[in-house]
């Protein structure tokens, strides 16, 4: 597991300059619908990113040469943003990072799901996400220590890039590629099994006069895939505009907006806990649906939180318990996506991704910028609605 260590120094970073990057387009006169089109490209051209760095590591069958190559030129591209001092110049170098960022997602996917066996797979995605969340809390308490000193804005990005010099050192000793890649082939196989089984089942019992006595229906990829696209779009929706709604709607300094993004993160580790703790229960697709749902409520209880005199600790604490459930969702997630998609379509995933965080990362600024950040709040849940409504056929 100490492989992961190098991941953990990256998340550090990165979810620390996801933060601060919309605050610092304000600051050097940018708008929430400058945010919008910054994060809408970065996403948009990270769907192509995603499938070709996936499809390329497995055909390589080696992934550490590309999770050195995301973490080393990421380290550059933020120390450039240091010297950008108009907003197309943040756009540009931000496209960049999203091309950069997506090299590391698939060959890390794909390690945890080849270097253990498919009863660990939920366990060992949580433990990782779990590291992986102990690195963004570390980031977001020191960008919050940071700003209660008075450190400025370029400190912070300085400490972004430091963050990932190290996770590539430290990935050059740590990291190996596994010696046989077979996992995941021979989960497909399992699964082809069962289903002639299934199907030899059915035709014995069928000759023997019953018309109905199992279902030979394949999983719905689309629908799941569907349901993946509206989540994302849901919470991109909400969080890309959410530092500024902390700091303008709320008139919270940048050492609290990081505090409560810290809360946040610690939501998610609590909910990777959960899951490690509770590691032997196989993933149910009916636990994905219930993670979904809630994860709506809760949107459109801080939709009605908006109007009350203590709207700050309301949200807070509901940021806090949509990061719990984020991280139900992302593992149950990871672990079904491994076991339906191929080997070289492991890109695909992220891909997914990225393509609900397009819109999401788009209309949520703009909607923000137009009308208010209430109907942010009211269409994110909406959304979220809606990948239930996905998920809920996936699950048939």
């Amino acid at each position: 597991m100490v492989w992961w260590l190098s991941f953990v120094l990256h998340e550090a970073g990165f979810n620390l300059l996801l933060i601060l990057l919309p605050l610092y387009v304000i600051s050097i006169g940018g708008s929430l619908t400058d945010i919008g089109i910054m994060c809408m490209i970065g996403q948009l051209v990270a769907i192509p990113a995603s499938m070709f760095w996936g499809y390329a590591c497995d055909k390589a069958r080696s992934y550490k040469p590309f999770i050195l190559l995301s973490f080393s030129s990421l380290s550059i591209a933020i120390y450039s943003l240091i010297i950008a001092t108009k907003v197309s110049h943040l756009i540009f170098l931000y496209i960049i990072l999203s091309i950069l960022h997506s090299a590391h997602g698939p060959p890390r996917n794909v390690l945890i799901a080849e270097l253990y066996t498919y009863e660990e797979w939920k366990e060992s995605f949580a433990v990782f996400e779990k590291f992986a969340e102990v690195g963004r809390l570390t980031g977001l308490l020191a960008g919050a220590y940071i700003s209660f000193s008075g450190a400025s804005t370029i400190s912070l990005i300085s400490l972004c890039g430091s963050l990932h010099i190290a996770a590539f050192l430290l990935s050059i000793i740590l990291i190996r590629d596994p010696i046989l890649i077979l996992e995941r082939r021979l989960v497909s196989i399992k699964r082809m099994v069962d289903l002639v089984d299934r199907g030899t089942y059915a035709f014995c019992k069928a000759l023997d006069g019953f018309s109905k006595v199992c279902s030979l229906k394949k999983v719905n990829v689309k629908a799941f895939c569907t349901g993946l696209t509206f989540f994302q779009a849901a919470s991109t929706m909400l969080f890309t505009p959410m530092p500024i709604f902390l700091s303008r709607e709320l008139a919270l300094q940048q050492g609290l907006v990081f505090t409560i993004y810290t809360l946040n993160s610690l939501g998610v580790v609590l909910g990777y806990l959960h899951l490690i703790y509770r590691s032997s229960e196989n993933v149910e697709k009916t636990s994905l649906l219930k993670v979904v749902l809630l994860r709506s409520v809760t949107v459109f209880l801080m939709f009605i939180a908006l109007s009350s005199t203590f709207n700050v600790v309301i949200i807070t604490a509901l940021l806090t318990l949509l990061g719990y459930l984020y991280a139900l969702f992302y593992v149950y997630v990871l672990t079904i996506s491994m076991e339906l998609l191929p080997p070289k379509k492991v890109g695909l995933i992220d891909a997914i991704i990225n393509l609900g965080s397009v819109y999401g990362a788009f209309i949520g600024p703009l909607i923000a910028d137009k009308v208010g950040f209430n109907y942010v709040f009211l269409l994110s849940g909406l959304t979220f609605f809606a990948s239930f409504i996905a998920f809920k056929v996936f699950n048939r």
